[in-house]
């Protein structure tokens, strides 16, 4: 989970206590959003905001947020004529008006910035993964240099509509906050993208396509060679994978991974579906047991096994990428109906002759 950092609050009128001034500064303005600002050499330049889902990736698995956030771009520009040390504050759990970015409610018309009392939005610390995008180590910036950056707050309240981004001394070479008026319109967070079943999906060279869905008694074989069916039908979905790059990769399907963290997964409106457990001695007909290489160009195919839902529904499937060495996950939206399935003639043989 993301964790909310807490905030602190400085009045805007910055005095010697809180930013080591030799006396009160005067108070800043709030500049529009849409024009850069330059103080102390450094020219700031926000980007249009976005509300989104975080999928990161962290130290080779796929990490999801389920808390939207607030994206904020600036692009910061060394202005001046010495280099400019950029130290990103992304890590900081204390939020301040001297060493961080904040952003609050705007003021009403009427309400001077210096008597308005700021109620900060909550900043966003990430505790695992990394966002593309931001910076995560002090950069120096030559004389007209760039470098953009991505902040991230929570969701405003949707009766906001004007907010201020505040950017720290820290960033620059003044002494006090540079101030940006954003006008603000809640919109709907944006997510991964799902797929339909049959279309092909690109993850980074590699090929992934949900081929067939069914609803089937499953063939089955123990350790001694005795064959079988389950005892009863279940939601089987196919899908191959083709190697697109020049490098072999391998695939882990992860079927007997016991802990849930492995493995296909399905979810509906209301939660997760169980996936078939089937004995450490038994396996599917024509499931994958185990790793598969992949050599440049080369497909393999394989399918996962869930219990059926009871009512139709719409599913969503999802596989790690991390199962063959890639970032993100795949996600396919599968219909569901409930079907009354046939036994398999050699079922109902076995069944009469008992």
């Amino acid at each position: 989970m993301f964790t909310p950092r807490g905030s602190r609050l400085v009045p805007t009128l910055v005095c010697t206590a809180l930013l080591g001034l030799t006396a009160c500064e005067e108070p800043v303005t709030i500049g529009p959003g849409a024009q850069p600002q330059t103080i102390g050499g450094v020219t700031f330049a926000p980007g249009e905001y976005g509300a989104r889902y975080l999928e990161l990736d962290h130290q080779g698995q796929t990490v999801e947020y389920p808390r939207p956030v607030l994206t904020i771009p600036v692009t910061i520009t060394n202005a001046g004529e010495d280099n400019v040390v950029y130290s990103p504050s992304h890590a900081s759990q204390q939020m301040t008006e001297g060493s961080t970015p904040l952003l609050y409610p705007a003021p009403p018309a009427e309400t001077p910035l210096a008597e308005f009392s700021k109620a900060p939005i909550n900043g966003v610390y990430l505790d695992r993964g990394t966002l593309p995008g931001q910076v995560t180590a002090t950069t120096t910036l030559a004389p007209g240099e760039s470098l953009s950056d991505i902040f991230l707050f929570e969701i405003p309240d949707g009766s906001i509509t004007d907010l201020v981004l505040s950017l720290p001394p820290s960033m620059h070479r003044g002494t006090n906050p540079v101030l940006f008026g954003l006008s603000y319109k809640a919109t709907t967070p944006t997510g991964p993208t799902v797929y339909e079943v049959g279309q092909s999906i690109d993850v980074e060279g590699v090929s992934f396509e949900v081929t067939a869905v069914d609803q089937a008694y499953i063939k089955l074989k123990n350790s001694d060679e005795k064959e079988g069916y389950s005892d009863e039908p279940v939601l089987r979905v196919d899908y191959k994978l083709t190697n697109t790059t020049d490098s072999a990769l391998t695939f882990d399907p992860g079927h007997r991974d016991l802990s849930g963290r492995q493995g296909a997964r399905l979810h509906s409106t209301t939660g997760a579906l169980n996936r078939v457990r089937l004995p450490s001695n038994t396996s599917a007909e024509g499931q994958l047991e185990r790793e598969a290489e992949l050599a440049p160009g080369a497909s393999v195919t394989d399918f996962a096994l869930f219990e059926r839902p009871d009512q139709a529904q719409s599913l969503t499937f999802e596989l790690a990428a991390d199962h063959f060495a890639r970032s993100g996950k795949v996600r396919v939206s599968i219909p569901f109906e409930p079907a009354d399935v046939a036994q398999p003639e050699e079922m109902t043989k076995a069944q009469a002759e008992k």
